[in-house]
Parts: C-alpha cells; sequence; structure tokens
C-alpha cells in the first residue's frame, strides 16, 4: 500500500503504453481503473518496447503446456515424424499435434483426461479411461525414440528432457533457460494452467533470455521474487543481469533485500501505507 504499483503499473507503464499506441499521454479513455495520469515522463521518448512480466497464466489454449510456450513441441513433433516407425506408419508432424485431429485420443482431445459433471459441484476432472492418460492413438505412441514414445516424452522434467535430448541442439537451447531460471523440475506436458505465479512469471522471462534486446526495451516485473527459495533469489538475480547486459533496462516491484542491494537504482516509497503512503521517501 506504499503506491509501488501506482507508480510502475498504474502511472508509468498505463502512460509509455498510450505514447507507443500513439494516443495522448493521459488520456484514461478505453484504459482500466488503474489508469493514473501525469504530466510528463522525462525520457519516455526513448522506450521504444515494453513489456509486463507478469504472474498471471500462460495458458493459451487448453493444450497449452511448458514445451509449446518455450517452442520446444513442434521440436518434437518434427523429430519423432522423421524417424523410421513414422515414416513406415505413413505419419506426419501433425499426427504428433495435440490441436489437430489424426493422431491425438479423440475422447478427450489430447487433455489425457476428461471432464465428470458433478450436479452440486464444479466438474470433476479424471485420467482419459481411452487413452489412459497417454493422450494419443495407439500408432502414434509405437513411434518411440531412445526408447521413450511422445507422450513418454511430455512426461520428462525439463532437466530430464535436456538429457534424452541432448543430441538436438535447438531442443537444449530452448530449454537450458528455463533451467537456468530454476525450473528444470516442471514437466514438458504438464497443463499450463497448473503452474503457480511465480513459475509462469519465470516461464514468462525465458524468450527474453535469449534474444538481444532493442535499444529502449524495458522490462517489468512485479515482485517475481515471491514463494521463492533462497536459492532460486540468488538463480534469478544471475538472469536479471544477464537481461540487462543484453540491453535491457528492467523495473522491478520488489520487497526482497538481495534485490533491492544488487539493484543499479532505488526508489523508496512511504513511509507508510493507504493513506501514509506515496511519497518519495529515497
Amino acid at each position: 500500500g506504499a503506491g509501488k504499483s501506482s507508480l510502475v503499473l498504474g502511472t508509468l507503464m498505463r502512460n509509455i503504453e498510450a505514447r507507443l499506441k500513439g494516443t495522448s499521454q493521459g488520456n484514461p479513455r478505453g484504459r482500466r481503473k488503474k489508469f493514473h495520469a501525469c504530466s510528463a515522463i522525462d525520457g519516455a521518448d526513448e522506450v521504444e518496447q515494453l513489456y509486463l512480466i507478469d504472474r498471471r497464466p500462460v495458458a493459451k489454449s487448453s493444450v497449452s503446456m511448458p514445451a509449446s510456450y518455450l517452442d520446444v513441441f513442434g521440436e518434437l513433433r518434427d523429430l519423432y515424424a522423421q524417424l523410421p516407425e513414422a515414416q513406415m506408419a505413413g505419419l506426419t508432424a501433425r499426427n504428433f499435434s495435440l490441436s489437430a485431429e489424426g493422431g491425438r485420443c479423440d475422447e478427450c482431445r489430447g487433455r489425457g483426461e476428461v471432464a465428470l459433471s458433478m450436479r452440486f459441484l464444479s466438474d470433476a476432472r479424471v485420467r482419459c479411461p481411452v487413452c489412459e492418460g497417454k493422450r494419443y492413438q495407439p500408432p502414434v505412441l509405437g513411434v518411440t525414440f531412445n526408447g521413450i514414445n511422445i507422450a513418454q516424452a511430455l512426461d520428462l522434467t525439463i532437466d530430464e528432457a535436456l538429457e534424452t535430448f541432448a543430441s538436438h541442439r535447438m531442443i537444449v537451447r530452448r530449454l537450458q533457460p528455463a533451467r537456468a531460471l530454476g525450473l528444470g523440475y516442471l514437466k514438458m506436458g504438464q497443463p499450463s494452467a497448473s503452474l503457480s505465479g511465480g513459475e509462469a512469471q519465470r516461464l514468462k522471462m525465458v524468450p527474453f533470455l535469449t534474444k538481444r534486446m532493442a535499444a529502449g526495451t524495458v522490462l517489468l516485473m512485479d515482485e517475481p521474487t515471491t514463494g521463492l527459495h533462497f536459492d532460486d533469489v540468488v538463480r534469478l538475480l544471475d538472469q536479471l543481469r544477464h537481461l540487462v547486459s543484453l540491453g535491457a533496462t528492467i523495473i522491478l516491484i520488489e520487497h526482497n533485500s538481495d534485490v533491492i542491494c544488487a539493484a543499479d537504482w532505488l526508489v523508496d516509497l512511504g513511509p507508510g501505507s493507504a493513506e501514509d503512503g506515496g511519497q518519495l521517501v529515497y
């Protein structure tokens, strides 16, 4: 309640967004209620790209999972489609998709589970009785790489997948940043909706770790250390420094003392909360 989110998300982000979209600065039309107009933001013209890495779910579809979010699933489908067993069976990469018919289980539509309607409670989800949670039809499951089929590949953790597919440079390249952020324990195929807010936020960081930032790129993060073990905070700081080395400017809303000590610049708001907040303390 000291005013950190109001300053960073309500004022800084909303006004710069409005400028990037070509609307007048401070014009709240069409914006959410948490939009605070201001007379000017010095240096705003130097911002070319603005991204918010928040704790909202990353799920984009009912079959969204870490493997698809990290752009690894397409590589896996291509790999399995090129294997001799797939070629002999006439299978293509489309047959290994969970979004298209032809290879996925028809009963659960590639989800591995089905919903049971409960009369007075929320629907219950149980393992699909047809594919037994494997998501695919038998012909697809008969194609194996290093002794595992694609359903078993999706059941691997990111750490395990890095070992299993170590010979495939692109898969390794796209998974390594997730392990560097301490997400190696996530299963490749677990539903994105099952991720915690902190896991979703760190997963959203991964695409930024593999590309050079254009001048004027600003990343906003809202308390990324919430719920993290102190070892994971150290990993997070390492990757934040890496992002800065790539050319990004990072603005964080934080309480964690390790992050505060690592900051190049500090803005302390308060001195209290609610009516006693909102003042520049330091």
